[in-house]
């Protein structure tokens, strides 16, 4: 009851991130992933709580030095930050927040990462990070095509084979699966119980197995789009959906 108290009283300090955070999921600026995070967080939360033998007593619990210091910074910032700065230093508050409950509530780093995943950041890893993962899935994927017969080159954000120029969009960037894999890793770390080093070795290999995927993508996609493999029967769109898919559950798996 403290906590559910306690987050209740975030709420009626954080209600303009909470807007923002609604108004971000309702004018497709940015997709609607973090809800998926969100509720994944809360489940697994209450899947612990179950297991608690004893709640902490409200006399015994003070709200953590870092949560209220996270309090202050969003307070002092939030004129003139970012408003997504200004969610990261809500999402802080309330994290450390129920961290300080400790017992079975205690966050790791999969509760964590999951927190943050909650937050609309799709469409901002997309800018800044979007261009350069194009890049290197071109530097890794024109090899690849090499091997396999095909001399490419890495131009950019784009392939030159036999004088056309295969150019790697920005859903080709890999940051939607990226987003997923980094979700997978934290769920299951969360849900197994996982600590220390593993942990952060579940989510290297999760962010590796991602981004390999999206290199067997990109390299799928290349015969597609230089007409070399010819499917008449369904549509280019189905078929750039299908490798995507798969790609992701090679990953996945």
């Amino acid at each position: 009851m403290t906590t559910a108290l306690l987050l209740a009283l975030c709420g009626g300090i954080f209600w303009p991130v909470a807007i923002w955070y609604v108004e971000r999921l309702t004018d497709m600026s940015d997709e609607p992933l973090g809800v998926l995070s969100l509720i994944t967080l809360i489940a697994l939360i209450f899947l612990r709580r179950e297991s608690t033998e004893q709640p902490v007593a409200i006399k015994s619990f003070r709200p953590p030095v870092a949560s209220m210091v996270a309090l202050a910074v969003y307070s002092a910032t939030w004129f003139f930050a970012p408003k997504l700065l200004s969610a990261v230093f809500a999402v802080l508050a309330i994290g450390f927040l129920i961290d300080g409950r400790g017992g079975r509530l205690k966050l790791g780093l999969g509760e964590w990462l999951l927190l943050f995943l909650s937050l609309p950041i799709v469409s901002s890893l997309n800018f800044y990070i979007g261009y350069p993962l194009r890049i290197l899935v071109g530097m890794l994927a024109a090899p690849s095509l090499s091997i396999l017969g095909f001399p490419a080159v890495a131009e950019g954000a784009a392939i030159a084979w036999n004088h056309q120029l295969i150019e790697i969009d920005a859903p080709c960037s890999g940051v939607k699966m990226l987003w997923f894999a980094v979700y997978l890793g934290a769920t299951l770390a969360t849900y197994l119980e996982v600590k220390g080093w593993r942990v952060i070795a579940l989510l290297l290999l999760s962010t590796a197995a991602a981004f390999l995927a999206n290199v067997l993508r990109v390299t799928s996609l290349f015969f597609v789009e230089t007409g070399t493999l010819t499917l008449t029967f369904v549509s280019k769109e189905f078929v750039h959906q299908a490798i995507g898919v798969v790609s992701f559950a090679i990953a996945a798996g």
